[in-house]
């Protein structure tokens, strides 16, 4: 008898594993880079749970970008638009690698600024990139095997969430300093450069080539506004992603500022919580 997610990935095709083995690694990037690792370090460096709030906020609102990405993914093609994006979303990150420099001037707002900066960079450039994800996913992915396809990347998902955090908790035991934190960061920018080695294995995600009017590149976003029950859902969705990333944004501060648990504790019991 095998593992559901082993049956999924043995019934796909060659294009979508690679494009599963690229999703694993981005998982990781993402969960060390802007995961809860990322306000525990904010804190660590005394920063305003206010001003927490407000980076944290940098993730959903970036996201609106995604609407006028539409011609870019036209004219240069999914792949070139989300290896590109991915790319600089990576070396942007690298310049939270100074903040023991911003750290040693004396004045921690400085820090605060960096990260920040940081994290805003590598948002947006993750946002104008993202609008290439699914054109091409659909596109690699033949819908014989989309079931397993998104079967094996719910599970694999969940199981590289749940490894990276018990990893991460593993690195902050004690009272971690700046250092480890950073640690984290580096696994974060090397995996997301080995989602690009990944990503670019994967084929198809051409463009047309030719410019594309920004107004007729809109016009499937208007015939989707037309259409009732499609609005109807995406209203519910925005809903429901919108309690999830309130309690997202709040429990990790909760952990840590009114139930003084420690970083290691924090995220051992955020590993717990995905396991369902």
């Amino acid at each position: 008898m095998q593992v559901p997610v082993i049956a999924s990935f043995l019934e796909l095709s060659n294009a979508p594993r690679r494009f599963l083995f690229f999703t694993a690694f981005n998982v990781v990037s993402w969960q060390c880079i802007v995961g809860p690792a990322m306000i525990l370090f904010a804190r660590r460096m005394d920063m305003p749970a206010s001003w927490v709030g407000f980076l944290i906020s940098f993730m959903p609102f970036s996201t609106l970008l995604v609407v006028f990405t539409a011609p870019m993914v036209a004219r240069f093609g999914a792949k070139r638009l989300m290896f590109t994006m991915w790319l600089l979303r990576n070396l942007v990150m690298c310049v939270v690698f100074l903040m023991p420099w911003a750290l040693s001037k004396g004045d921690p707002r400085l820090g605060w600024y960096l990260l920040m900066g940081a994290t805003l960079a590598f948002c947006i450039f993750r946002a104008l990139g993202s609008g290439g994800w699914f054109p091409w996913l659909h596109e690699v992915v033949p819908p014989t095997e989309r079931g397993a396809y998104f079967s094996a990347e719910a599970a694999s998902t969940q199981l590289v969430n749940v490894g990276i955090i018990l990893a991460q908790g593993a690195m902050l035991i004690g009272e971690p300093g700046v250092k480890r934190f950073l640690y984290i960061y580096a696994v974060g920018v090397t995996a997301g450069l080995m989602s690009l080695l990944w990503m670019s294995r994967v084929p198809g995600g051409a463009g047309f080539g030719a410019e594309v009017r920004l107004f007729g590149a809109f016009e499937a976003h208007r015939r989707a506004a037309a259409d009732r029950p499609f609005l109807v859902f995406v209203l519910l969705a925005a809903l429901c992603f919108s309690c999830t990333a309130w309690f997202g944004s709040a429990y990790v501060l909760y952990l840590r500022d009114a139930l003084l648990l420690t970083p290691k504790r924090v995220m051992l019991l955020t590993a717990t919580g995905s396991v369902g």
